[in-house]
Order: structure tokens, then sequence, then C-alpha cells
């Protein structure tokens, strides 16, 4: 596997989509800081938009397991500490205790691959109707 560095910027946007335990939060990090990577096209034909529909949905939820009961949180809302040092320190729905509620955020769930698609359309509509590589 080839390092962040030696990627393109297409390369590297693509492998934010591929991999599943990538979240959405650096997917779109990396597309605000080169949007015209959204325009290009891979060797095989294919824009960001075509890599994206060939990939089954992920929540951003399945990466992280509750701090205190340790079960996967899925597609439901978490909460987090507010204390940036505790950053990592997730709580699922039925453990957190609403007496903490003032150090707590409530975080939710993103669908990854919906989401991106949503965000490609929303930056250029036109990118819906562009065939990949096999004309579809």
């Amino acid at each position: 596997s080839r390092t962040l560095a030696a990627m393109s910027h297409f390369e590297a946007v693509e492998a934010c989509i591929t991999n599943s335990f990538c979240p959405y939060s650096f997917l779109k990090m990396m597309i605000g800081m080169h949007p015209s990577t959204c325009q290009r096209r891979d060797k095989e034909g294919n824009s960001l938009l075509h890599v994206a529909a060939g990939r089954a949905s992920s929540f951003d939820g399945n990466l992280y397991k509750c701090s205190i009961c340790k079960c996967t949180i899925n597609s439901s809302p978490w909460y987090e500490h507010d204390h940036f040092l505790n950053s990592r320190y997730k709580i699922c729905q039925r453990c957190f205790h609403i007496g903490s509620s003032s150090s707590y955020t409530l975080a939710h769930s993103v669908e990854k691959i919906s989401t991106f698609v949503r965000d490609l359309i929303a930056l250029n509509d036109k990118m819906a109707s562009i065939p990949n590589n096999e004309e579809k």
C-alpha cells in the first residue's frame, strides 16, 4: 500500500471513500482542501461519484465503541466529552446519565456514502449525469 504522501489528491480521496475505517469528517476535509479533485477521473475513467456509488453504506458510529459498555455505536447518536483531552471518550445513549450532560455533546452518526454523494452533487449537480467508464 502506498503512503498518503505518495498519492495524488484523487487517490487520497478515493482511499477515504473505499476505507470503511475512514470517518466522513476526514473525507469531507479532504474534499474541502482539494475541491477540484471532484472533477477528476481515475485510470478506468470513473469519477469519485462512480467510486462512491459502488460502495456499501457505512456509518461513522461503526468506528466507535462506547467507553463504558464497549458496544459498537452503529447508526445511533452518542455523547462525546467536551474536554479536548477526552475527545475519544464516547458514551452510547444506553449508558449516558442525564446528570453529566453539561460536559457532553450529542454527536450523530453519519452515513458516509450517501452523504458524500449528496455533497458531491451539491458541489456540481451535472456530476450525476456523467457516465462511468462503462457509459452507465
